[in-house]
């Protein structure tokens, strides 16, 4: 019985680190959060949202690596890769703010943020099956092509859309800074 604990410890560190994220996770991307009177708030909830989302990474990647998920190999290597992109871009989003590097910052904690909402979408595309008449009864449905293709469908349009979101903000944001830069030349000649 004793090797049970370790799954069991990672299955919880896993869902309440889930749920943690997913509560404060709406709070820091509060614009007043990024005002100068609360920005030491933003910075303690940032931090706390980094170090749960790496705890709830590895939580995850423990029970499926001791003990596997329900959907087989697919779902195994799919929710893994979600997990290391988990705690990859919550170190990133920290150590881009620890160095002052706002926009990185900001790009990083937007893209864990699609992260973290990426499994309410897997679970809300579930429901949305179920309205159509498709339904899981057993285990052996997770190996139909439809669950095995969420395996990776929730995470990843999510970060498909964040990235361009992302993009397109970046792009814009140097547009005006090149017409602000041509502008002031323009005055000055």
């Amino acid at each position: 019985m004793g090797h049970l604990y370790i799954p069991a410890f990672g299955m919880y560190l896993h869902l309440w680190g889930g749920l943690i994220i997913m509560i404060i996770g709406l709070i820091q991307i509060l614009p007043l959060l990024r005002t100068e009177k609360l920005f030491i708030l933003h910075r303690i909830i940032g931090t706390m949202v980094c170090f749960i989302s790496i705890l709830t990474s590895i939580g995850g990647n423990i029970f499926i690596y001791t003990t596997g998920t329900v959907g087989g190999i697919n779902m195994d290597i799919a929710f893994s890769i979600y997990g290391w992109l988990l705690f990859i871009f919550s170190l990133m989003a920290y150590i881009r703010a620890r160095t002052n590097n706002r926009q990185a910052h900001k790009d990083w904690a937007l893209r864990l943020w699609a992260l973290i909402y990426a499994s309410l979408f897997y679970r809300i595309s579930y429901f949305m099956l179920s309205l159509c008449g498709y339904h899981v009864t057993n285990s052996s449905d997770f190996f139909r092509p439809i669950d095995e293709l969420l395996d990776w469908w929730f995470f990843l349009v999510p970060l498909f859309v964040m990235e361009i979101y992302i993009r397109l903000n970046n792009y814009r944001r140097n547009k005006i800074v090149e017409y602000t830069i041509l502008y002031s030349l323009e005055r000055n000649t």
